[in-house]
């Protein structure tokens, strides 16, 4: 078997909310673990981001109809959640879905 750690829409728009916001640093610090753990048996990690255009023009039809700007692309809210261990030899997949198997 070959596992491979996938992490999901860990950026800061999805995170504004008050109750998640106060679970950051917990979160980032157990994702990390776990980054690490797989890092040091040379497991792969794939990190999967949504990204929509400013235009939304690459959004999904419910948040184009409410114009919801969230996860666009350049803006500091489609950035990773600080701190976590994100490294240039990790995989990265960009989704305009909200499913990042689809």
């Amino acid at each position: 078997m070959n596992p491979v750690l996938i992490i999901i829409d860990m950026q800061k728009d999805f995170f504004k909310k008050d109750e998640l916001v106060n679970q950051q640093e917990r979160l980032v610090s157990s994702i990390n673990e776990l980054i690490a753990s797989f890092r040091g048996h040379d497991k792969p990690i794939v990190w999967i981001k949504q990204t929509w255009k400013a235009d939304l023009t690459n959004a999904q039809l419910g948040n184009k109809r409410s114009s919801v700007k969230m996860v666009i692309e350049g803006t500091e809210g489609n950035e990773l959640l600080d701190g976590l261990d994100f490294n240039k030899i990790d995989y990265l997949v960009t989704k305009t879905q909200y499913s990042g198997f689809f």
